[in-house]
């Protein structure tokens, strides 16, 4: 059995040639025609106490992840693109069957066709087996599994004058998981809006959505969703945004509600190095693991400072609790994420890393506590 100090060589083998590679000082960034071309990576060791997401008998582990990557991008007149391709793998020091690989692919693109009218595009691509932010992991099915996500989005943009612009937009999010009993979830969204600008300090504007969750196999769920929202700026720096509407639900096994939803957000540029933001956000949506309706609500906050030139911090906190509406059963997630980073040079960052989690469930079989912690380098070349 010598598979184990053969892993624990070849992991050493991977960091030295890592941040060999990260500490190098020449670049491997370059220009084919008119194509900016970036490779980058990083390595990152870390300690997790839960790596099932179970509330009972947690399993222990040292975690190696190595990422590598590679940004292209574009920029002229009328026109900008980007595409980002990552592939990381995960080791497990001594539960190897959890070794995997996730690998994400973004692309954007925004173009100009006159000085009234622009449509921009994007979709995001990512198969991985961990939730990446609190966000995704509020109403997720608990367990380790692999999940394969992909969301697309196109909004076209008119301004038929200075102060007036309408948009449409489309967009689909599919996802399926390597869990037999989850169905696949499908979801597709259209809709149209204007904005007002009243002055140079408020923005009104007002939207009309029809969202409909498609599970394969299951049922199906729609809405239709018209919001008013203002965005006004206090400062410079600062601003906040007030959003408010009704959703008309038809529900699965025909259900039908009618629920208001609220949104709040306050975010700030508070000086030239800190930044922060608050949201607040209540309304009833479909999930993409459950085929029930969430009543849900949840805040998150988020503070950046940079501590002085090559030092920075931020934390991110995350409140979230929901009530599925035909089970009863209600899931709470809160959270924290510290993270400390520093510039070893413009293009190579150390950072570490801290999260903690907490999942709790009024379904016996759901729920977790998380801690995990992360040191690593990161570089574009």
């Amino acid at each position: 059995m010598i598979y184990y100090p053969v892993l624990r060589h070849l992991r050493i083998a991977a960091g030295v040639v890592f941040i060999v590679i990260l500490l190098s000082p020449g670049g491997y960034s370059f220009v084919w025609q008119g194509l900016e071309i970036i490779p980058r990576a990083s390595l990152r060791e870390g300690y997790d106490d839960n790596v099932t997401y179970v509330r009972n008998n947690p399993i222990r582990d040292m975690v190696t992840n190595v990422l590598a990557g590679i940004i292209i991008k574009q920029e002229g007149k009328t026109h900008s693109w980007s595409m980002d391709v990552d592939v990381a793998y995960q080791f497990f020091v001594d539960h190897a069957s959890f070794n995997n690989i996730s690998e994400y692919t973004n692309v954007h693109l925004k173009k100009k066709f006159s000085k009234y009218d622009q449509i921009t595009l994007n979709n995001s691509f990512s198969h991985f087996e961990e939730p990446n932010s609190f966000e995704d992991a509020f109403g997720r099915t608990s367990g380790r599994y692999s999940t394969y996500h992909n969301y697309f989005n196109v909004a076209y943009r008119h301004d038929l004058n200075q102060q007036l612009a309408w948009n449409f937009r489309y967009n689909n999010d599919f996802c399926t998981y390597s869990r037999e009993e989850l169905s696949d979830s499908n979801l597709n969204t259209v809709g149209t809006g204007v904005a007002y600008t009243i002055n140079s300090a408020t923005i009104l504007s007002a939207a009309y959505d029809y969202i409909q969750r498609d599970f394969s196999p299951g049922p199906s769920a729609k809405k239709n969703e018209v919001t008013v929202k203002v965005r006004r700026f206090l400062t410079t720096q600062l601003y906040f945004d007030l959003k408010t509407g009704v959703d008309f639900i038809d529900s699965y096994n025909d259900q039908r509600f009618i629920h208001p939803l609220y949104q709040a957000a306050l975010i700030d540029d508070i000086d030239k190095t800190t930044q922060g933001q608050i949201v607040l956000k209540k309304e009833y949506l479909t999930t993409a693991y459950l085929q029930d309706l969430l009543d849900r609500w949840q805040v998150s906050l988020k503070l950046a400072k940079k501590l002085t030139t090559r030092f920075q911090a931020l934390v991110v906190a995350f409140y979230g609790r929901g009530t599925y509406v035909s089970t009863n059963v209600q899931d709470i997630l809160s959270g924290v994420n510290v993270r400390g980073r520093y510039d070893l040079s413009k293009k190579t960052k150390l950072s570490l890393n801290y999260v903690y989690s907490k999942n709790e469930s009024s379904q016996e079989t759901n729920g977790y506590i998380k801690n995990v912690v992360y040191l690593g380098i990161m570089g574009e070349f």
